[in-house]
């Protein structure tokens, strides 16, 4: 009789303990694996939104060097994925970096595409002053977005490297 009431105890132990892992186990969050871009699409505009240039960066992880990309007060430089958006799902952290020529101040955005729509709508923007400026988002809604650079400073400014991790 004691075999038979250790053996229901130990059985009831495992249930309860089985029990209590279960609802922890089904509320485990999504996870994704991390893409880091370091080679992009560019567009340079000038303070009207006219196209100035386009072009491909180099994948700045690579071993040689690169002279920038140069723009002038006011303009703005949108990185793209060589012509089109970002597709970026809903929950997950960007974070952009870029490295300048010198300290100037500019600002920095995160545009999405309305859906539908020929337009943009800025999702997040910060003006940064420094050699290395950076943003981070949360995204909320899953769709196509891409990053865009003013420059703010009176004189020109490079930018020298650019990363984009989501």
């Amino acid at each position: 009789m004691k075999k038979v009431t250790r053996l229901f105890a130990m059985l009831l132990t495992i249930l309860t303990l089985s029990s209590i892992c279960i609802p922890i186990a089904a509320q485990a969050t999504e996870t994704y694996e991390q893409t880091t871009i370091t080679q992009f699409g560019y567009t340079i505009l000038d303070k009207d939104g006219n196209v100035i240039e386009r072009g491909i960066t180099p994948n700045f992880r690579a071993r040689y060097s690169w002279s920038g990309i140069k723009i002038k007060n006011g303009q703005s430089i949108i990185f793209d994925m060589k012509g089109t958006d970002f597709l970026i799902g809903s929950g997950r952290r960007i974070f952009f970096k870029f490295t300048l020529d010198r300290f100037a101040e500019t600002k920095t955005s995160l545009s999405k595409r309305v859906e539908g729509k020929t337009y943009y709508e800025t999702v997040e923007s910060t003006r940064a002053q420094g050699q290395n400026p950076s943003l981070r988002y949360d995204i909320a809604e899953t769709g196509y977005y891409f990053m865009d650079i003013q420059n703010m400073s009176s004189d020109p400014i490079t930018v020298t490297s650019a990363e984009l991790t989501f």
